[in-house]
């Protein structure tokens, strides 16, 4: 019997093309799903005071993935606003939010009958992207700024950044592969104003993936800073004139620090590396100021006032 030998190069493209071809399968085995039974986001609000008197307060959302359904011949999975506090899903203390699907690693939701985007996570750096707003109720084109990776719960998970391409009335929270946003699940951009958005804690069958409260699901921010297990963190002098100092845990750093106007608008971001940290303000006029430092599973929020 004769045998056929195959040339070095077609050997070579030969193992070139199965290679690739197991890559694909491997990095498509490798998507982390965000639509998934009995995934819960609680989302927190904290309404910031306008007075340095008052209290800031807070209110939480959650949602949970439950069950399915067929519309147009198209299955979904059930979102629901659930009670935080129920381990297990309970409908009579639940309420119908709406269908969701995921195809191709891209998350829509059903709003009176039309399939809207709120998540592609096939994106690359730079691509643009028509996603959907609940809160303003029509669609922004946004610019893929960063991809950064991140450790969450001993999985690797992808960081989406982004801009947006026009003006928008507002800031755009990261995208979290298998997560969904910092915001939580529906929503990533929210108006400026005197208030926070933020997904303090995300379970997958009641167990934590990602909380910045620890075990503390329910609570919201301004409960949390009362019930931490790590150091204090310390702003003084405040008030101040033109600058003040950061005092913070070693187990903290680094750090993410925002101020913000009583209108909410992103006017100071920095990175905090040092336990003790100087922040300028001099170029900003008297008043008062919000602050949020914020790194993976801890987030802290508080006011500046800053005096001639």
């Amino acid at each position: 019997m004769s045998r056929t030998l195959i040339p070095h190069e077609i050997r070579t493209i030969i193992f070139i093309l199965i290679f690739a071809n197991i890559s694909v399968i491997t990095s498509a085995q490798d998507a982390l799903p965000i639509v998934k039974e009995n995934a819960i986001w609680n989302v927190s609000n904290v309404n910031f005071a306008l007075n340095p008197w008052d209290d800031d307060t807070f209110s939480t959302t959650s949602y949970r993935i439950f069950g399915d359904t067929v519309i147009n011949l198209t299955e979904y999975k059930k979102l629901w606003t659930v009670n935080c506090f129920d381990d297990y899903f309970i409908e009579e203390n639940s309420e119908f939010y709406l269908p969701i699907r995921e195809s191709e690693q891209k998350v829509y939701l059903l709003i009176d009958g039309d399939e809207k985007c709120i998540y592609d996570f096939t994106l690359g750096l730079n691509d643009t992207v028509e996603h959907y707003s609940l809160y303003f109720g029509q669609s922004f084109e946004l610019i893929v700024e960063s991809i950064d990776t991140v450790i969450i719960n001993d999985v690797s998970r992808k960081v989406y950044s982004f801009t947006a391409s026009s003006s928008l009335p507002g800031w755009i929270k990261p995208w979290i592969e298998g997560i969904g946003s910092e915001a939580g699940l529906i929503e990533c951009i929210y108006p400026y104003g005197n208030f926070e958005v933020y997904l303090n804690c995300y379970k997958e069958d009641n167990e934590i993936v990602y909380s910045l409260m620890g075990d503390n699901c329910c609570i919201g921010l301004i409960n949390a800073l009362n019930n931490n297990n790590v150091g204090n963190i310390d702003i003084f002098p405040n008030p101040t004139s033109n600058e003040f100092y950061i005092d913070i845990p070693l187990e903290l750093l680094p750090a993410d620090f925002h101020l913000y106007s009583v209108d909410g608008k992103l006017l100071l971001k920095e990175e905090i590396n040092q336990t003790r940290q100087q922040i300028s303000t001099e170029n900003l006029p008297p008043g008062t100021y919000s602050y949020r430092i914020k790194r993976t599973n801890y987030c802290e929020s508080g006011k500046i006032i800053l005096i001639q």
